[in-house]
């Protein structure tokens, strides 16, 4: 029960825009209700159930102390934050976290795989209705869907990508059979249909890093694919089930002008990213950013002007958080080692007191918490790599994935995912370790 609340929690913040859609009123936030029941659940298992929790794991563990010493700097920061209000906000919230990253302490190591297993369940329950009203979002009318809030539904995608991304990761990892092959064929195609260019890419680059790892494995079941009988004849089945599966994903985009066109804008998207890269006007105004001096006045112009024209508009905002973020700590010194606090970068960026963040979690660290806070986080990464077991191959490549996704969107506040699975594969390591 745990496990299955525990992903649910992680990944409160989609299923709460499922709900606004489909305007359900769960009167409590979803993330406080399953935050709750989380909690519950926890308190059930101690005190009811009587699971043994070796709390000695908090005390020993390095990586729990550095996550703790990072709310307690942000904290600190409320002294002198350039946020009135919404930093007593950021900094509640940044405690959430705190829920995810402790509970797979009272977690069973023999039932971790529920965690998987409820991801997957998760994500394909999602991707079918993403499937159906993502297109709708994007190109129909809403006011012929007017039992439904779509407004906001189009910004999904991104945590369809995440969910999918880890899915595959998860189901590349186990044993081959044909309903894995099928999920897996799934899997891929929600996550491209997504057109989320961010987990797309740090998928190729974690599942990279797993075959690296796997080689031996894989060559030593090539092998005895080659030797078996058996296994040839799954190996024809399996391509013979993706084949009908490919048809049949391209029968189905076909059925719909509205889900041909996100297919479409699927690939366009991608070749955005390598437009970009490889367009010498593209470098140019990339370099232009960074060398030009330009008031803050010149700056935002510069920037409103990017937001209306610019092709990539999401890379290019990246490229002006970044040059935004240099700019503001060169002009004060002090601010480099101390940060403007917490909740400060939509003040200071866009004038007003509200959420807004660089979409990288070092530079938006840097930014309101200073070095002070970044040299936390780093030491806090070092202990998690040290924590770590390499030889499995799973830790690597979802932590690899997540920590890419981070670094490229998101605020620290609201990634419960990333430090949910780093509580589960430290203290998972941890448990184990012990236990021998």
């Amino acid at each position: 029960m745990i496990e299955r609340l525990f992903v649910i929690y992680l990944f409160s913040g989609i299923i709460k825009a499922y709900t606004n859609t489909f305007r359900i009123d769960t009167m409590i936030d979803i993330t406080l209700l399953t935050g709750g029941l989380l909690f519950l659940s926890i308190l059930h298992s101690v005190f009811i159930q009587r699971n043994k929790v070796n709390f000695n794991f908090i005390l020993r563990n390095k990586s729990a102390w550095l996550f703790m010493s990072f709310w307690v700097w942000i904290a600190l920061t409320l002294f002198f934050t350039k946020s009135p209000g919404y930093s007593y906000y950021k900094t509640f919230l940044f405690g959430t976290n705190f829920l995810a990253f402790f509970t797979p302490l009272f977690l069973k190591p023999s039932k971790f795989y529920r965690v998987g297993n409820t991801i997957l369940i998760l994500t394909f329950t999602l991707g079918t209705v993403f499937f159906i009203l993502y297109p709708i979002s994007l190109y129909a009318s809403h006011q012929d869907f007017y039992m439904l809030d779509l407004n906001e539904f189009s910004k999904q995608y991104q945590a369809i990508g995440v969910l999918s991304s880890l899915s595959l990761l998860f189901l590349l990892t186990k044993k081959f059979t044909l309903k894995r092959l099928a999920l897996i064929v799934v899997s891929i195609w929600l996550l491209i249909y997504s057109g989320a260019r961010g987990p797309i890419i740090f998928f190729v680059i974690a599942f990279i890093v797993l075959a690296f790892l796997k080689h031996k494995t894989i060559v030593l079941r090539l092998k005895k694919l080659y030797h078996s009988k058996g296994q040839k004849v799954s190996l024809v089945y399996g391509m013979i089930l993706v084949l009908f599966m490919n048809l049949g994903y391209v029968w189905l985009i076909n059925q719909n002008i509205y889900t041909r066109q996100v297919h479409y804008r699927s690939f366009a998207r991608m070749g955005l990213v390598f437009d970009s890269l490889i367009e010498n006007e593209g470098r140019k105004n990339s370099f232009k950013i960074f060398n030009k001096p330009m008031s803050d006045s010149e700056f935002h112009l510069e920037f409103d002007r990017m937001e209306n024209e610019d092709r990539n508009r999401s890379v290019m905002a990246r490229i002006f958080h970044l040059r935004f973020c240099v700019m503001k700590l060169k002009e004060s010194p002090i601010h480099v080692l101390t940060g403007f606090g917490v909740g400060s970068y939509g003040e200071m960026f866009d004038g007003e007191d509200k959420r807004a963040y660089p979409h990288n979690i070092v530079l938006e660290t840097w930014f309101e918490l200073g070095f002070i806070g970044v040299v936390i986080l780093l030491l806090w990464f070092i202990s998690l790599l040290k924590t770590l077991n390499w030889r499995l191959t799973i830790q690597i490549s979802m932590l690899l994935f997540l920590l890419l996704n981070v670094m490229k969107s998101s605020s620290f506040i609201d990634i419960r995912p990333f430090f949910g699975f780093v509580g589960l594969f430290v203290f998972r390591n941890s448990m184990i370790f012990n236990a021998k």
